[in-house]
């Protein structure tokens, strides 16, 4: 096997399906406490994709208009399995780059509309992908393979992934990571919209809507309606 060209092909591919897209990633803050974000497995550049061995693939994200809803949809077990082979079908060559041999169990999945954002995580790594649900069979529009997240949590809620693709009618955004047991909901504020609830589950939070990131704002409540943290753009502008 040749390392490095396996590397530059993976680099390449990244380069190709970022081409047109706002991808983001704050940067690092010695108190993490002020801004709610963890280092994310969505890198972009090739010296983060070298020292991360990362894989961002994207292709259009469907042609079929977003249909979309301000609650989740319950995912049934069919719907679990069909999105697990689209995820795994879309990276099946990147698992290897990125020292997997296999996807990672599912441990939550935002299914709204005719998008889903299927996230994969255990020790050996985290994958994401977005799932058109209008084709049949489904398939990954976009993935990114990484490492999982490792350092502990230190506010109720913390991004891991946070991105905008797609233009026009197929434009969105996804938003996901980890939310500590006093964390009951995540509710996203979006410009023109009612406020959207995340799906939580399994110490997780994931979301996807049909506009981009500018001035949404995210927040943790408790069992009792409390706010715990917020995410505003400033943090992650």
């Amino acid at each position: 096997m040749n390392d490095v060209k396996d590397y530059e092909d993976v680099i390449d591919r990244v380069e190709w399906g970022m081409e047109g897209v706002r991808y983001l990633r704050p940067a690092p803050t010695a108190r993490r406490s002020r801004s709610h974000l963890r280092p994310i497995v969505f890198v972009a550049g090739s010296v983060g994709l070298a020292l991360f061995i990362v894989a961002l693939v994207l292709a259009p994200v469907g042609d079929a208009a977003l249909a979309w809803a301000a609650t989740p949809s319950a995912v049934s077990v069919e719907q679990a399995e069909a999105a697990a082979t689209a995820c795994r079908d879309d990276v099946a060559l990147d698992l290897g780059a990125a020292g997997m041999s296999e996807l990672p169990p599912l441990v939550i999945m935002d299914l709204r509309g005719n998008r889903a954002v299927a996230t994969f995580v255990d020790e050996t790594g985290h994958v994401t992908c977005l799932i058109d649900t209008t084709s049949q069979p489904w398939t990954a529009s976009m993935s990114s393979v990484g490492p999982s997240p490792t350092d502990p949590m230190g506010d109720p809620i913390e991004i891991d992934g946070l991105a905008t693709l797609g233009e026009g009618e197929t434009l969105l955004s996804f938003a996901n990571g980890a939310v500590d047991e006093s964390v009951a909901q995540v509710v996203v504020e979006i410009p023109g919209r009612e406020p959207a609830e995340a799906t939580v589950e399994g110490g997780r939070f994931s979301i996807w809507w049909p506009s981009n990131l500018e001035a949404v704002v995210i927040r943790a409540l408790a069992d009792n309606g409390a706010e715990l943290a917020v995410i505003r753009p400033e943090d992650y502008a």
